[in-house]
């Protein structure tokens, strides 16, 4: 009897393509403007910082090229989980916020000559120099991104009424911006797949909150329905609008709830760990002097000014090193890096440069359209048995275009294996004749064939990801070798 591989895989392709969320607001009319973000991760942890003006800083050096170079201008407070340097979100002296959100088709593109800094830095970059949403959006070709793990896009509000979401695909940067008293939501898929999906299902809401597209048609809705449309629009509104999408679940849920008054300068904030809302008001922050900060689950409530203490770089480096061994990146020092976000002397070579890389995967399709593909990263004889990829290592997608890029970013360097199917039939597995042959185009690296229906061994199918950058390429789903190349070197040709 032939076996149809890759059932097992499947199964935690569908588990870890729902576990990465997050949603935003920004609420808007004549008399206030609310910008409300829920934080749905695996663990709660994380400090409120006061983050000073008038510091020369660098960014961390995640490969070779040259890092940016900045003063900050303003002062900031943030929510950190991976040090003082690398928020979440903010909002800065002046009023303007930013907050990311998970984003899995981000493709952040090649480094080339720009100068560039990591994903999350990019945020603290924002909040340090530009005041208004339309002063960054100037900017954004100017410097690049070359993130440490997360494939996140953007959404920032200024006290002007402005919002602006601004997504990284097919490494180009593009925005979709919102004006005054124009509410505008996002949630983990683009800005346009988010309000496609929204307009097919028009007023009818399927799904829970466990569901990206759910979770901003129910956003997207209030919005239509001009929910926030009234004069007496309050910060119970915002929190409001988050419980609506909040998610309840063991060992995933939304453990943050922030919302930035952006005309009063107010941040208001509540944890899954700590239901009281905290209250800071940025107007009363000296911003030159001190760097404080506020453990976020503390059980103080109301005005928390006078109980922001010296935030100190041994609570720093053990924020980065919980964080870290979170999102699988153990091999990263964390005094190191914490040393880095005190006092920027970093060098290239450091813990991160020589334990991590990216990968990227080239989808080519000389038919036309690719359909719906599935593909997975494995790391071990073992996993290779088991049929199970890496964490995060694994996708599910209806690819339209002849050429698709997916990358996985904080590679482990190393030797892997991978296999990807074009899943014509969107059965979820790789179908077979009865003579055991297989009826689906399908990729195993080092043009490996399965047997019987079977993977083969996986030290037949090792690849070297020892590079900062190194890609697979698959031809019509008949896998390429594994290339390593220079991120401003253009990919194999066709053959």
């Amino acid at each position: 009897m032939i076996k149809k591989i890759l059932p097992l895989l499947l199964c935690i392709f569908s588990v870890h393509c729902a576990v990465s969320a997050c949603s935003a607001i920004v609420l808007k009319n004549e008399n206030a403007l609310f910008f409300a973000k829920n934080f749905d991760w695996t663990y709660g942890d994380g400090y409120l910082i006061k983050n000073l003006r008038n510091v020369p800083k660098k960014a961390f050096y995640t490969q070779a090229g040259t890092p940016v170079s900045w003063v900050s201008k303003y002062g900031s407070v943030t929510f950190n989980q991976n040090g003082k340097e690398m928020p979440y979100g903010g909002m800065n002296e002046k009023g303007l916020a930013v907050e990311m959100l998970w984003m899995e088709y981000t493709d952040y593109g090649k480094q080339g000559e720009k100068e560039y800094l990591n994903e999350l830095e990019w945020i603290q970059y924002q909040l340090d120099n530009y005041a208004s949403v339309d002063e960054v959006i100037e900017q954004l070709d100017k410097r690049s991104i070359y993130p440490v793990k997360g494939k996140i896009h953007y959404i920032l509000a200024d006290p002007g009424g402005n919002s602006v979401v601004i997504e990284f695909m097919f490494g180009k940067v593009s925005w979709s911006k919102k004006e005054p008293n124009q509410c505008q939501a996002i949630t983990n898929y683009t800005v346009g797949m988010s309000q496609l999906n929204y307009e097919k299902q028009g007023a009818r809401l399927k799904g829970n909150n466990s569901s990206h597209f759910h979770r901003y048609n129910v956003l997207q809705r209030s919005i239509d329905q001009k929910a926030f449309e009234k004069t007496s629009l309050t910060v119970d509104d915002a929190f409001g609008a988050l419980n609506d999408v909040s998610i309840d679940k063991s060992g995933f849920r939304t453990f943050w709830s922030i919302v930035y008054d952006l005309k009063q300068k107010i941040v208001y904030f509540k944890t899954e760990n700590s239901k009281g809302i905290k209250e800071l008001d940025i107007k009363m922050l000296d911003f030159d002097q001190d760097i404080l900060g506020l453990d976020i689950n503390s059980s103080v409530k109301g005005n928390i000014v006078p109980h922001l203490s010296p935030y100190r770089q041994e609570t720093n480096t053990k924020l980065i090193q919980i964080s870290f061994a979170e999102i699988g990146l153990e091999k990263v020092d964390a005094a190191e890096l914490s040393a880095h976000q005190f006092f920027f002397n970093v060098t290239p070579e450091n813990s991160f440069t020589k334990n991590y890389g990216s990968l990227e995967m080239v989808l080519k399709a000389k038919e036309g359209k690719l359909g719906n593909i599935i593909f997975a990263i494995i790391d071990s004889e073992e996993h290779a048995r088991e049929q199970k990829a890496i964490e995060g290592g694994a996708g599910n997608f209806n690819i339209d275009a002849e050429v698709y890029t997916w990358q996985y970013y904080g590679l482990p360097k190393g030797e892997y294996m991978v296999v990807a199917i074009q899943d014509k039939n969107r059965n979820r597995q790789l179908d077979f004749d009865k003579q055991g042959n297989a009826t689906e185009k399908y990729a195993i690296s080092k043009q490996q064939k399965t047997s019987e229906g079977q993977l083969p061994a996986f030290k037949d199918c090792i690849i070297k990801c020892t590079d900062t950058h190194n890609e697979v390429v698959l031809l019509g789903i008949l896998f390429v070798e594994c290339a390593k190349r220079k991120a401003n070197t253009p990919p194999p040709p066709d053959i």
